[in-house]
């Protein structure tokens, strides 16, 4: 996986991965 970037807000940190097996999809992660 390569991290393309990860914002940081007071709540909750969204991570923005890209997948090379799957090029074409994004994953998205919410950490409350």
């Amino acid at each position: 996986m390569i991290w393309l970037y990860t914002l940081h807000y007071p709540d909750y940190t969204i991570c923005i991965q890209y997948s090379i097996i799957s090029q074409n999809k994004m994953t998205v992660y919410f950490y409350i």
